[in-house]
């Protein structure tokens, strides 16, 4: 199965919220961050969910005809 926009999505969102993650993590062990900072990153591993169940589910959708239900 070919890889979509959603598939796409879906990596680019979870690139972004674990490079995000790992960033402040790392700067919160130097300075005190806002609470906005962890919101940001509550948002991203929602759209990375949303993504990654979204594309799963094309996927599925587009892999089934690849089945042979015969064998």
């Amino acid at each position: 199965v070919a890889a979509n926009i959603w598939g796409k999505g879906k990596t680019v969102t979870q690139m972004m919220t674990i490079i995000y993650g790992i960033a402040i993590l790392a700067v919160g062990e130097i300075i005190s961050l806002p609470l906005g900072f962890s919101i940001a990153f509550d948002a991203l591993l929602w759209l990375s969910a949303l993504f990654t169940v979204v594309s799963g589910a094309i996927y599925l959708k587009d892999g089934f005809k690849y089945i042979d239900p015969s064998k």
